[in-house]
């Protein structure tokens, strides 16, 4: 295996490692797991429905925000077939959180390139909202992280893809 796949596995292990180790408080748990929901799609169709009920001047955002959507979605569906990695809470279940992962493989995370490209898309037509945008896409990647779903190169190939 090749020193840099090896280095970024042990750095994932020793995460991982660390991040079971954690014993959040209550609203830590609550929050995290609230923003991995938010990142299962309830955000983006909360923020369709208001982009089609705020008129016609809108509807180039929101086709251009379900483009990069599906663009994301086809890129980790792929990618996952391809590397087929296991999951952290595959190979060792969480020892506080239980959230059923939606499939079996990692990398990259579905989550993460969604709300990179979702939010990238809002960022451009709205620039005063990039800090909201941000904090929205960190905190559903962070949340794969904490809950055991991913590893911390899950999320950060997910940030990177389509950028």
């Amino acid at each position: 295996m090749h020193p840099l796949v090896l280095m970024v596995r042990d750095s994932d292990r020793r995460v991982t490692s660390r991040v079971y180790s954690w014993r959040p408080r209550p609203w830590i748990c609550m929050a995290t797991v609230g923003a991995t929901r938010l990142g299962d799609g309830w955000i983006w169709a909360a923020a369709a429905t208001v982009l089609l009920a705020s008129g016609s001047r809108f509807h180039r955002v929101l086709v251009a925000a379900t483009l990069a959507g599906f663009l994301a979605s086809a890129t980790f569906t792929v990618l996952k077939r391809r590397f087929r990695r296991p999951r952290p809470c595959g190979l060792l279940p969480h020892p506080v959180f239980r959230v059923r992962a939606p499939d079996r493989f990692s990398f990259p995370s579905g989550h993460t390139i969604n709300a990179v490209a979702i939010c990238g898309v809002l960022a451009i037509e709205w620039p005063f909202l990039t800090p909201v945008l941000a904090l929205l896409a960190v905190g559903i990647a962070a949340s794969r992280v904490v809950l055991g779903l991913h590893y911390v190169s899950d999320v950060a190939a997910g940030a990177m893809l389509l950028r």
